[in-house]
């Protein structure tokens, strides 16, 4: 990955079906979404089959636990799919199992790690948990 990357850069880069609906990256709300899953797709290692947890349910995954204060809280699935790719994680498509790059859907499969998937929801949850106390 990129030291960082722009949701914009992002898009150019990793160019599919469905990840470049007009002005998605001009909305300043999904660069800040961007940067939170970049932040939580972070130190995730990446595993050589695809996990099967979808990137709709990833990206829930991440709007449960990003802090209001800190990033805008929802994410377009898009959104977190380029963020994913831009982290180095290979993508599939659940359709068919055909490759994401394919112009053969939205919804995929990653290579990602699902201990560490869930070490970092539990982390994140945890400090979202301690900040709403205060």
């Amino acid at each position: 990955m990129k030291e960082e990357i722009t949701l914009k850069e992002a898009q150019k880069e990793f160019k599919s079906h469905g990840l470049d609906p007009k002005g998605f990256a001009e909305v300043p709300p999904q660069e800040e979404a961007f940067q939170g899953c970049l932040e939580f797709l972070q130190g995730i290692r990446k595993t050589s089959t695809f996990n099967n947890r979808s990137s709709y349910g990833l990206k829930h995954l991440v709007e449960r636990n990003i802090d209001p204060h800190v990033y805008f809280t929802y994410v377009y699935e898009g959104t977190f799919i380029l963020a994913a790719l831009a982290s180095g994680f290979k993508a599939r498509t659940v359709v068919e199992d055909s490759d994401l790059l394919e112009d053969r859907g939205l919804n995929c499969w990653f290579n990602i790690y699902d201990e560490d998937l869930k070490r970092r929801n539990r982390e994140w949850g945890e400090e979202l948990y301690r900040r709403q106390q205060k």
